[in-house]
């Protein structure tokens, strides 16, 4: 039988970076777990693993993401995952700079 679809996901996003890191349960037969992130500007971002974990670089602050994971054998893939949905924060530095008068000098 082929691998089935993984239910125990989770994605955390940490202030101030661009990355959100998904994990989940190991499954049986599964050698390669693929990571999608849909953003809701129709973006799309991936990430393959062999482990129970995967980095998503490069997300923009302030998206929300649909995250889904897949597994694949040399056999079958499975099922997509339910969708996980996250959040990115905003760039506090970004932020500050909006609404705190910002001073650049030149030499």
């Amino acid at each position: 039988t082929g691998p089935c679809a993984l239910t125990s996901i989770s994605a955390v996003t940490q202030c101030n970076s661009n990355k959100i890191l998904v994990e989940w349960e190991l499954s049986e037969n599964s050698p390669i777990y693929v990571v999608t992130a849909e953003g809701h500007d129709q973006t799309y971002i991936t990430c393959n693993s062999t482990t129970s974990s995967c980095e998503l670089q490069d997300v923009q602050c302030g998206t929300q993401y649909s995250i889904i994971v897949a597994t694949s054998s040399d056999k079958c893939s499975s099922l997509r995952s339910p969708p996980k949905r996250i959040k990115t924060g905003i760039n506090v530095c970004a932020f500050i700079c909006l609404f705190v008068p910002c001073h650049v000098r030149w030499k």
